[in-house]
């Protein structure tokens, strides 16, 4: 009689010559192991529960296999499903941290001290927490998937103990600060990339990535559609974090008047160059030449000394979007609507940043009551 197949990794049952019903599956090791039973039915819950076990993480199935020889093959796996830049960041991870520390362990000996001990090398090596959690949020995926295919019987990541990362208070612009920040803009070079930054929530690769196909001057609108990357291949055009970072955002008229006076002076720039002019993209924002921007090196060469001539402390890329969001909340914008615009997939995540800066919101909730009064 013919097996009757499952899907890769699910088992194989078929009838044997003798009548008996007989299961193989393939084990994570490469290995096979063979159940047998008078029926069919009996054989099917016996294959059930082995496959149980090894979802479980029951059965250790390779105890000679090292964390390096399971988290190089786990990288190149996951590798190709990455963006660029994250898969960068899972690189370093591996390679010049969990490797070089663990790497020579077995796989199913690793247990939490040695972590530990590996979180407090990495500290004393000058490594901010938030780099190590970093690292640490790695190692538990690798761990994870070992689990799941059965080759240790727990996961010995979440019992290890990480520094703790020190809340850092987000920047915040008064209005004050945001008029003279974009007054100051308003004659910069890239005063449209942070008049956007600072006015429509989008994260910075979002906005070196877009392309004047993406601006919408009729209905005022912007459509994030790719992000820009820097890695050790050079600059890549990558779809955005999450699915629900694929959005429309509208833009406010001091952002518009600022797109449309970058493009003029963009045109001229490019006229006045001819051939040398390189924006093959046909990006929004590029240097002198046409080529993509580096964020550190606009962070650095463009945003703090526009900064400093608006009288502002230094922030970051990362803070505008972060004062973009505060201002709209403290102009009466629900959390919803900011949670779209920021492309969070989750509103939870919106609601944990920014929930304490919507303005008397404890006073409302109290308000929503009064009318209950007799």
């Amino acid at each position: 009689m013919a097996k009757s197949r499952r899907g890769n990794g699910e088992g194989t049952i078929y009838k044997q010559p003798d009548g008996r019903w007989r299961a193989v599956v393939s084990l994570p090791n490469g290995k096979r192991k063979y159940l047998s039973g008078k029926t069919r039915e009996d054989t099917g819950h016996k294959l059930t529960a082995l496959l149980k076990q090894l979802q479980d993480g029951v059965m250790a199935t390779d105890g000679r296999l090292t964390v390096k020889v399971f988290a190089d093959d786990w990288l190149e796996g996951v590798r190709n499903n990455l963006r660029p830049k994250t898969a960068e960041s899972y690189e370093w991870a591996v390679e010049k941290h969990i490797l070089p520390r663990i790497g020579r362990l077995k796989l199913g000996n690793v247990g939490p001290q040695h972590l530990e001990a590996m979180y407090r090398d990495m500290k004393s090596g000058g490594k901010a927490p938030q780099t190590i959690r970093n690292v640490h949020r790695v190692a538990g995926t690798i761990f994870a998937k070992a689990l799941r295919m059965g080759f240790i019987t727990r996961n010995p990541v979440p019992l290890a103990d990480t520094p703790k990362v020190p809340r850092k208070e987000k920047a915040v612009f008064d209005r004050e600060d945001l008029q003279s920040f974009l007054k100051t803009a308003s004659d910069h070079r890239l005063g449209a990339l942070f008049t956007l930054a600072a006015t429509c929530g989008a994260r910075s690769g979002e906005l070196l990535g877009l392309r004047w196909a993406d601006v919408d001057f009729t209905k005022n609108e912007i459509h994030i559609r790719v992000s820009l990357h820097l890695t050790s291949r050079g600059f890549d055009l990558a779809e955005p974090k999450t699915k629900g970072s694929q959005r429309k955002l509208a833009l406010s008229r001091v952002a518009i008047q600022a797109l449309k006076r970058h493009r003029v002076r963009q045109n001229e720039a490019a006229l006045r160059l001819g051939t040398a002019w390189t924006n093959n993209w046909d990006l929004v924002f590029t240097n002198e030449v046409g080529n993509p921007l580096d964020r550190k090196n606009v962070l650095r060469r463009d945003l703090r000394p526009l900064l400093a001539e608006a009288g502002l402390p230094p922030v970051t890329f990362h803070d505008l979007r972060h004062i973009a969001a505060s201002w709209a909340l403290d102009q009466g914008v629900p959390l919803t609507v900011v949670s779209r615009a920021l492309g969070h997939t989750d509103l939870t995540t919106t609601a944990r940043v920014y929930m304490h800066q919507i303005k008397g919101a404890e006073e409302k909730v109290a308000a929503a009551f009064d009318s209950l009064a007799v």
